[in-house]
C-alpha cells in the first residue's frame, strides 16, 4: 500500500526541493492480517515494530554503489523500484510474530512510512533462522 505520507514525501522530492534520502530502512511489524490503512504513519507503524533477539531494520541505499541498491527495472511496460533481497535473522530468541514489511527513510520512527506489504499471515523467525524479503514499488 501507498500510504498518504509516501504521496506527501515523493512530491516533496519532486517540487519543493527536499533532498532524498540516501539510505532507506526495511523493518517489519505487527498491523494485523489485512489492517493497513492509507492514514498510517511511522508512530503508529513504530509502535508495532518487532524488538530485540536480533531484529534491526535493513538499511537499503538509495543509490549506486552499495550492497543493498534499489533496482530500477521496467516490468511488462511499468516501471518499478525494488529493493534487493533483505535479510532478518532472529538470534537469542523468536522475532515475531510479524504480518507485513515496510519502507522509511529513517532509522528511527521520525521519518516517513514509505510503503507497508501485508504478508497475508502471520510469520515468527524462530532462534537461528533467516527470513527473506523484498519491497517494491510499482506504477502502473
Amino acid at each position: 500500500m501507498y500510504p498518504n505520507e509516501a504521496e506527501k514525501l515523493n512530491l516533496d522530492w519532486r517540487f519543493a526541493g527536499t533532498s532524498i534520502d540516501t539510505t532507506l530502512y526495511v523493518g517489519l511489524c505487527n498491523r494485523g492480517v489485512g489492517a493497513e490503512d492509507e492514514a498510517d504513519d511511522m508512530t503508529a507503524i513504530g509502535a508495532l515494530e518487532m524488538a530485540g533477539t536480533g531484529y534491526a531494520r535493513v538499511a537499503v541505499a538509495n543509490g549506486a554503489g552499495a550492497v543493498y541498491d534499489m533496482i530500477i527495472s521496467q516490468v511488462g511496460g511499468d516501471w518499478q523500484a525494488k529493493t534487493p533481497t533483505c535479510t532478518f535473522t532472529a538470534a537469542g530468541g523468536t522475532i515475531g510474530p510479524f504480518t507485513h514489511m515496510f519502507l522509511t527513510n529513517k532509522s528511527d520512527n521520525s521519518g516517513k512510512l514509505m510503503n507497508i506489504v501485508d504478508f497475508g499471515e502471520e510469520i515468527s523467525i524462530t532462534d537461528t533462522k533467516s527470513f527473506e524479503c523484498s519491497i517494491y514499488e510499482r506504477n502502473s
